[in-house]
């Protein structure tokens, strides 16, 4: 695992949004060290949260690679990688692949669990935190992925959270080459709440102040997907840009049985009832152009 000078352990408890208390998340680590990362993995996360559990180890969310234009000789790297799922994908199809975090923790488990897996040489860890810059040259990357991530920069000094955002997708600019892409998933503040209001970033935006934060840090090309059921598990992933897909979506495969059923499993199934509710005045009143505006997230391509 690749190590940047200078950076202290945080003694605060895990960042707003996260599954696991800290203590809970060295135990698992510790674990994945000693016996493999399948045990800490199946006996110590699975029977603390399964969900968690799931979002950690399930490479299924990296389905959303196909959204970037990449190659077997791209150069890709993951902000804020977590427990590591999508960037372990990633490296089984790109040349280089750099997964990046601040919680030394999340990253001794994947480290475990490159060690025993396969075909993921193209892997390399680095342990630092993006809020104070990246430790890379101009133009190194292809494509940034930051999932889950620009809502958790830090400003210095209690400074302007939007312009420390500003600066992290100023330096995701900078280490992008020309005609490179950067991909966001992030959460809506103006969807319908999924889960306890105190769990959620406080450093959200909407779907206008997504995309002006984009182009005021130069990113042009500025599209937005409506990941479902949530950009961690992109089940679907609808272009916003096609009102044509979005109704028959919400007509079709959103009103069947089946996917209902995987919305239930997961504890949505109120959220299922009020958005289909919303989804029928919406079509009654003709203001079906603005639920693109209320998805419970986003994500967003962008090109330098």
């Amino acid at each position: 695992m690749l190590r940047m000078p200078g950076l202290r352990r945080s003694s605060q408890s895990q960042p707003p949004g996260s599954e696991f208390a800290a203590i809970e998340t060295e135990e698992v680590a510790r674990i994945a060290a000693e016996r493999g990362w399948k045990a800490a993995a199946h006996d110590s996360m699975r029977s603390r949260d399964h969900r968690a559990y799931r979002l950690a180890v399930d490479e299924y969310g990296a389905q959303l690679r196909f959204l970037l234009p990449l190659a077997p000789d791209s150069r890709v790297l993951q902000l804020r990688c977590g427990w590591g799922p999508v960037a372990l994908n990633l490296a089984t199809c790109a040349a280089f692949v750099v997964a990046m975090d601040d919680r030394r923790e999340r990253l001794r488990f994947l480290s475990a669990r490159q060690a025993q897996t396969e075909n993921v040489g193209a892997l390399h860890l680095v342990c630092a935190d993006f809020s104070n810059g990246l430790p890379f040259v101009d133009g190194a990357f292809d494509a940034v992925i930051m999932l889950d991530a620009i809502e958790h920069v830090r400003a210095p000094d209690g400074g302007s959270w939007k312009r420390a955002q500003h600066a992290a997708l100023e330096e995701a600019r900078r280490v992008l080459q020309a005609g490179g892409w950067l991909l966001m998933g992030v959460a809506n503040r103006l969807s319908l709440p999924t889960g306890p209001r105190d769990s959620a970033p406080p450093r959200l935006r909407t779907y206008w102040g997504y995309r002006a934060a984009l182009r005021n840090a130069g990113f042009d090309s500025v599209r937005f997907y409506a990941p479902l059921p949530s950009h961690q598990e992109p089940f679907f992933v609808l272009p916003l840009d096609r009102s044509h897909l979005l109704d028959h979506f919400a007509t079709t495969t959103f009103a069947a049985h089946g996917y209902r059923s995987k919305l239930q499993a997961r504890g949505l199934a109120s959220l299922y009832r009020l958005a289909s509710v919303m989804w029928r005045v919406g079509r009654q009143f003709r203001l079906t152009g603005l639920v693109r505006y209320l998805f419970p997230s986003y994500l967003v391509l962008a090109r330098k």
